[in-house]
């Protein structure tokens, strides 16, 4: 799950060769996804044995189609031994073992989890975690680089200009739309939400450096890399992918994955304010070091009613492509 950058690059190549195909919706990346993108559900299956202790017996009761967790829970058979939380999409354990009150605690909840969504419930862009290691100078080192490179990035990257004509290009209810991010740090504590940050199969959560995530919309980790592998560049790259324009709709046909989080989205951002209906008046600005933004197209013309096929034909080609990409970068990087 770790790579994005060289994915973000390809796809957005593919993309510009399909803008004449049909319209783009103008909203940024990280705020449709906010709009509109629900975490997908993790799978708790517990353990008859884990099952009759009081506290989850209560948690199993209380459970239900209300819970503010993207959760899914099951009970497993006579004779299991542990209890297992599984990742959405995948058969591959997060977590096993025995189920108390402590470990649900642990699971479902955290406070680096209820910074996170007190920022993104904000506005905040994306939110950059620091998956702290050992060494505390390393750490604030990175902290140190990312926060300056953050700092420059509010003050030169402007929002695309949303066309409030577009029926997919207007804003939920939610925060005020301005340029911001913000750095997170995650110690050794929050061992749950780090295993969730580094993916499936990347081994960063073993790691004695430390590493950076990038986490936007309801808690979608576009990617985590060592903090090595993350310089100005490539933040700049991935800050001004999720600031410009949502070119693919499609959450599936998006990279990324997504974490366990308590929180109710829908109610929350009808909390945080009314539909927002102003638009930002400038055009986008490019830091010159950013390479990546020069493979996004500007937005397509409307398309007429005989290209209808033609867009249906570029989602098939972008999905395709995309799992090629994927599948690609997968294979460089995890030989």
């Amino acid at each position: 799950m770790r790579p994005f950058f060289p994915v973000a690059a390809a796809i957005a190549l593919i993309w510009s060769s399909l803008t004449g195909l049909g319209e783009s919706c103008t909203v940024p990346v990280f705020r449709f996804a906010l709009d509109r993108w629900p975490g997908d559900s993790f799978r708790l299956e517990v353990s008859p044995s884990d099952a009759a202790r009081p506290e989850v017996a209560r948690f199993l009761r209380n459970f239900g189609a209300n819970s503010p967790l993207n959760l899914t829970v099951s009970r497993l058979p006579a004779g299991a031994a542990a209890s297992i939380l599984r990742w959405p999409h995948a058969d591959s354990p997060l977590w096993e073992g025995a189920l108390d009150g402590g470990a649900i605690d642990a699971l479902t909840g955290s406070p680096a989890r209820q910074e996170l969504v007190k920022r993104l419930l904000a506005g905040d862009n994306v939110v950059w975690i620091l998956a702290e290691a050992p060494d505390r100078a390393a750490n604030d080192r990175v902290a140190n680089a990312v926060e300056k490179r953050l700092r420059y990035l509010e003050q030169v990257a402007q929002l695309p200009v949303i066309d409030p004509s577009d029926p997919d290009s207007q804003l939920g209810p939610g925060p005020e739309l301005v340029v911001r991010f913000s750095l997170l740090r995650a110690g050794a504590e929050e061992t749950a939400l780090r295993q969730m940050l580094a993916g499936t199969d990347s081994g960063l959560e073993r790691s004695q450096e430390p590493w950076l995530a990038a986490v936007f919309g309801r808690g979608r980790v576009l990617g985590a890399w060592p903090a090595a592998e993350a310089g100005d560049e490539e933040i700049e790259q991935t800050c001004l992918y999720l600031l410009g324009a949502c070119s693919c709709q499609v959450k599936a046909l998006n990279p990324g994955w997504d974490l366990l989080l308590p929180v109710d989205w829908e109610a929350e951002l009808q909390a945080v304010g009314q539909p927002l209906l102003s638009t930002p008046p400038a055009a986008p600005v490019v830091p010159e070091t950013v390479k990546f933004s020069g493979s996004r197209a500007p937005a397509p013309p409307p398309a007429s009613r005989g290209s209808s096929w033609w867009i249906l034909g570029a989602g098939g080609l972008v999905a395709l492509a995309s799992a090629l990409v994927w599948r690609h970068v997968r294979r460089i990087s995890h030989p």
